[in-house]
């Protein structure tokens, strides 16, 4: 007598490979988040410190105002990028998260 073989069997792996890639993606997705999230606390870190730095000194000299005012635009410019690659991460991941889930409802559903 023959055993039972799921004819379904390669459908399920295929479901199942396609879960396993989304939830890799999903990874590298959360990574890439993680590092731009970094990048930002290492950039504020740095400007707070250059900032600290001029405010402590005793005196500072006239040609330093012109050099701080363009840091200080230079910054607010890069905390904008930031701001929108940090957007654009976190959409990725939100998008990457519903594909996750939806591969795991049909590979569930077709285990059912």
């Amino acid at each position: 007598m023959r055993s039972f073989h799921f004819r379904l069997e390669r459908v399920l792996d295929w479901y199942g490979n396609q879960f396993q890639m989304e939830q890799a993606r999903l990874g590298t997705a959360m990574a890439s988040l993680h590092s731009i999230q970094q990048s930002i606390a290492r950039f504020h870190a740095e400007c707070l410190s250059v900032e600290r730095d001029v405010i402590t000194r005793r005196e500072i000299p006239a040609r330093d105002f012109p050099a701080l005012g363009l840091y200080r635009l230079r910054t607010r410019k890069l905390e904008q990028e930031f701001s929108q690659e940090l957007q654009r991460r976190e959409k990725t991941v939100r998008d990457q998260m519903q594909k996750t889930q939806e591969a795991q409802r049909r590979l569930r559903l077709l285990e059912k």
